[in-house]
């Protein structure tokens, strides 16, 4: 399943499409949305392990995630350790 694409990403493809030169917080925000478009595909494939990866990703370079996401993450990891000790 192809990533969502949220509304910021969806803005900047377009305005690079008309020759427009992204700002560094504009490649910053296309990165985060990247990472968190990644880990949404992981997860929707059952691997969670993956999915928090790419979370800590956002982390690290974003500070912290959304909201919405921290609950996503709290979820995923509950659902990581089933599978670890299921596995």
């Amino acid at each position: 399943m192809r990533s969502p694409i949220w509304p910021s990403d969806a803005r900047s493809v377009h305005a690079r499409s008309k020759g427009h030169v992204m700002t560094r917080a504009e490649r910053h925000e296309r990165a985060v949305v990247r990472t968190l478009g990644w880990a949404h595909d992981a997860a929707e494939r059952a691997a969670f392990a993956e999915a928090l990866e790419w979370l800590e990703v956002v982390e690290r370079i974003d500070g912290a995630l959304p909201p919405d996401w921290e609950r996503r993450q709290a979820s995923w990891r509950l659902l990581a350790t089933q599978q670890r000790q299921s596995g």
